[in-house]
């Protein structure tokens, strides 16, 4: 994960991430959000996406992270 977040800010410009909403269970956070910049060559991307936390014993046991890009 540190690795792709050090690859993040080393490619990605003018990130903003919007409409960040947060869902909590006993062993689920789910958090849907926009992410709108662009990449190191320029191109702009805009996307809504969605993270799944599943948490065992109070910790983060597995993440998965899901992207549709918007035209």
């Amino acid at each position: 994960m540190l690795a792709v977040i050090q690859w993040r800010k080393g490619n990605w410009l003018d990130v903003h991430y919007r409409d960040v909403v947060d869902t909590y269970t006993n062993n689920l956070v789910v958090q849907t959000f926009r992410i709108v910049g662009a990449d190191h060559h320029g191109s702009r991307f805009n996307c809504r996406g969605v993270d799944l936390y599943e948490v065992r014993d109070g910790l983060i046991a597995c993440k998965d992270s899901f992207w549709k890009y918007i035209f």
